[in-house]
């Protein structure tokens, strides 16, 4: 795990952790549900999905409300959830693949969580991700192309998390004790 700011030893970590949100962010497939929701067991801490709170929110699957409002109205509607999310007690959250990207909702994870990259390659995320018929983004195209392109134009936002940490090809226990 690589930090913007050097820290001796996990117990410092933990401490922190358990004093805002943790915030994972990360391309589909890099393990920030899988690896959260354990996170949140072995914390005892509460576990959060950003994209299951918003559909909650709207009543509405986020297919359906890209299908509606557009990508605007979906992005407001997270901005939104992440900003209740961040008042609320500390847990793992884990956001869409697009949240960290927006400006508005970065900087308001980087006032108020500690944020987390999990980053793998392409090749590993596709072979994560398998069955892509449950990723749309992924159906338009060559998926490991698109993968490629995303981790490229992607990359300068999520280098701002606090932490980043290079899963591979690590289980999600493995990379709990990473």
């Amino acid at each position: 795990m690589t930090r913007k700011q050097p820290a001796h030893a996990s117990q410092t970590t933990y401490r922190f952790l358990l004093s805002q949100p943790l915030v994972l962010v990360g391309l589909m497939g890099s393990g920030k549900t899988a690896v959260g929701s354990r996170l949140a067991e072995q914390l005892q801490m509460p576990f959060i999905d950003s994209d299951h709170e918003i559909e909650a929110q709207a009543g509405l699957s986020i297919r359906d409300i890209f299908d509606i409002g557009g990508e605007a109205k979906f992005r407001d509607l997270e901005y939104r959830v992440m900003k209740r999310l961040m008042t609320e007690q500390p847990a793992i959250i884990a956001t869409g693949g697009g949240a960290f990207c927006q400006p508005a909702t970065r900087q308001l994870i980087a006032e108020h969580a500690t944020s987390l990259w999990l980053d793998a390659s392409p090749e590993v995320l596709l072979s994560r991700i398998g069955d892509i018929s449950t990723r749309p983004l992924l159906m338009s195209g060559d998926p490991l192309e698109i993968l490629r392109r995303l981790a490229a134009e992607r990359q300068d936002d999520y280098a701002q998390a606090d932490l980043q940490l290079r899963t591979g090809h690590l289980r999600h226990q493995a990379t709990l004790n990473k």
